[in-house]
């Protein structure tokens, strides 16, 4: 029971930190509204549910209440995709421009 204890407040000391730098990003709410948004986290350790369920916890005793919260696997690709995305939108965009202007 004492080594949970101990395990338990080790992961609650890694993850402080890091409800503190979302606080810091989300800022005054202006332009992230939390409420609103996706909180994507990418890495090994958030996969696993106690990491995430206390990083929620930390960030609600804040006033930090996520839209949705997810687990991305292999975040470099993920921005590619998006990245890959937004630029076959901005084609489309010019190109029925194209169509519009002609």
């Amino acid at each position: 029971m004492q080594s949970r204890v101990h395990a338990l407040a080790l992961v609650a000391a890694g993850v402080a930190p890091v409800v503190g730098l979302v606080e810091r990003l989300v800022g005054d709410r202006t332009v992230i509204r939390p409420e609103r948004a996706l909180l994507a986290l990418g890495g090994g350790l958030w996969r696993a549910q106690g990491y995430v369920g206390m990083l929620v916890a930390g960030l609600k005793e804040r006033g930090l209440v996520f839209a949705e919260v997810g687990v991305v696997g292999d975040a470099p690709e993920e921005g590619a995709k998006a990245l890959a995305a937004q630029a076959r939108l901005a084609e489309e965009g010019v190109a029925s421009s194209q169509q519009f202007m002609s």
